[in-house]
């Protein structure tokens, strides 16, 4: 039975690592990274700065008690020994890190992230050397070959696979997941499986250098090999009836193991060609006998299938078959009641495995479902947008009913930009635009929290959000901010303009909030010391 590790993380567990001591660590939401010893007792607990998740963590091989674990784009250097503070730290990813991989001599870093660059520290210099960019996508995974402190293998979710020299700065070899789509695949087809495509998530090199593999959405587990500079992909397997999201080698061997979205583990041999599973002599042994004893005609003596396999020597007697016409069967009770409860182990077998079987239809009939509805969802929500685009874009104000309207709309972003601010002290620096809260509120769950309380604060909803953003977006190029006295010599109920010139609901309700807000001065009861004046925050006319 499985021992259960309690008392370190209370949310979801991103990623793990374990040093060649044993020592393992953890890194989970929110930041929070925990260490732990052989037998499952925390020896330490962190939580990292800026409160990024944690997605990568590597032991170091040549001092096992120093770590490297990324949050968001900060890479972290570690002493698991004391976790109080980090030994140093790097930020030379634009956006969050997805894997870390150190080369052999532990000279080089390299980082992956979201925006599918890779970069490459100098560990001694303390700077980067290296910039890898040719994944059109995020790039998943990335990992130095063994005994070439030079190369490395990366893959990500654009189905692209590559090998790079460090002296060329690019890849050496690219090959595209795609291009075996309809190769024939080892095991059943899920319904559905076309619409999936190659996005590779994970590599693995095996300790020789020269063989890695790679596992993708598809289900499929690539093993390729390299050839001095070229690259031959040997194999490719259907490994999962699920995406295959984890590959790994096994310390010197040829042993891989794969995780999936299916749930399942698997261990594969890949030192030679794989072929599909032989059946074993003793289940193909097992068949032989139960087709000769379902064909008794043959006279003699029939034995009971599977009986010899049992240990048993349950012997039918001769079956009596008169040209067909009549059937004696001449069985005593011992041996009746000895078969029929071999034939109800059979039928229970078969009736187990149609029963597992309508199980995975169903829980692949409800993925279909979910992704169907995400799917019809996402559509309602990109026709929602276009129309309010196209409103946006047809508003028939003069230039000056716009800058007023573009007066209000400014003040109420730079009002919640700044409330978030106050809430957040900790990452001023690393949220210097509202549109930074709006990308980091998805990734980074304390500042989703903080974000609704502040909507909620003001009273509005993500979709006004969205509409005075669409607005600015069309009309900020253009806009002036005009000053609260000069807006009402103007006009005097601007209310009454936005309810009878936009006709978009979900624009209307947005821009009718904003001036609700300001007009009612809701946006005065944040500390007025602790705001930048309005003409700091402005952006510039045109920019």
């Amino acid at each position: 039975m499985a021992v259960k590790w309690t008392g370190g993380h209370s949310s979801s567990i991103l990623c793990l690592n374990a040093s060649k001591d044993g020592l393992v660590a953890s890194g989970g939401e929110g930041g929070d990274l925990v260490a732990w010893g052989e037998d499952g007792t925390p020896l330490g607990h962190m939580q990292l700065e800026g409160a990024d998740d944690v997605t990568s963590i590597l032991f170091s091989t040549s001092c096992p008690t120093k770590l490297y674990a990324s949050h968001g784009e900060t890479i972290s250097v570690l002493d698991v020994r004391s976790l109080k503070e980090s030994l140093d730290h790097f930020h030379v990813n634009e956006e969050e890190i997805n894997c870390l991989s150190l080369n052999e001599t532990e000279s080089l870093l390299a980082s992956a992230d979201d925006s599918g660059a890779i970069k490459i520290l100098d560990l001694e210099k303390k700077k980067v050397t290296r910039s890898l960019k040719r994944h059109s996508n995020i790039c998943s995974s990335v990992a130095f070959r063994p005994q070439r402190p030079q190369s490395l293998v990366s893959c990500g979710l654009d189905m692209q696979v590559m090998l790079w020299s460090l002296q060329k700065a690019r890849p050496v070899w690219i090959t595209n997941l795609q291009e075996d789509e309809t190769e024939e695949t080892e095991g059943p087809q899920t319904p559905g499986r076309l619409l999936n495509p190659a996005l590779a998530h994970s590599v693995s090199v095996a300790s020789c250098g020269n063989i890695f593999s790679c596992g993708a959405e598809d289900g499929k587990v690539r093993i390729f090999r390299v050839m001095g500079v070229k690259c031959e992909r040997e194999l490719g397997f259907k490994g999962h009836s699920l995406g295959v999201s984890q590959v790994c080698f096994l310390p010197e061997s040829h042993l891989l193991l794969t995780g999936g979205n299916d749930g399942k583990i698997r261990l594969w041999d890949v030192s030679g060609k794989v072929e599909k599973p032989q059946k074993s002599p003793a289940k193909h042994t097992h068949r032989k006998k139960a087709k000769r004893a379902a064909c008794p005609a043959q006279g003699g003596n029939s034995r009971v299938p599977g009986a010899e396999d049992e240990g048993h020597s349950k012997i039918l007697p001769k079956l009596d078959i008169d040209h067909g016409e009549k059937v004696n069967w001449l069985l005593n009770s011992e041996t009746v009641d000895y078969a029929l409860s071999v034939y109800s182990g059979k039928l229970d077998n078969k009736l187990q495995a149609l029963d597992t079987q309508f199980k995975e239809l169903d829980i692949t009939k409800d993925n279909l479902t979910r992704r169907f509805e995400h799917h019809s969802k996402t559509l309602s929500s990109q026709a929602a947008q276009d129309e309010m685009w196209a409103a946006a874009l047809a508003l028939g104000f003069t230039s000056m009913e716009l800058n007023i309207l573009y007066s209000y709309v400014i003040e109420v972003l730079i009002c919640l930009h700044t409330r978030v601010l106050q809430k957040l002290p900790d990452l001023v620096r690393s949220l210097p635009t509202l549109a930074s809260i709006l990308r980091r509120k998805a990734k980074n769950k304390h500042v989703g929290i903080v974000w609704e309380s502040v909507l909620e604060e003001y009273g509005l909803q993500e979709r006004d959000v969205t509409a005075l953003c669409t607005f600015f977006v069309v009309h900020g190029n253009k806009g002036e901010h005009y000053a609260a006295n000069v807006r009402r010599m103007y006009i005097k109920d601007v209310s009454f303009m936005i309810t009878n010139m936009v006709k978009n609901q979900a624009l209307q309700d947005g821009l009718l909030r904003a001036v609700q807000i300001i007009e009612k001065g809701k946006a005065a009861q944040t500390p007025e010391n602790s705001r930048a004046p309005l003409k700091e925050l402005m952006p510039p006319v045109k920019d």
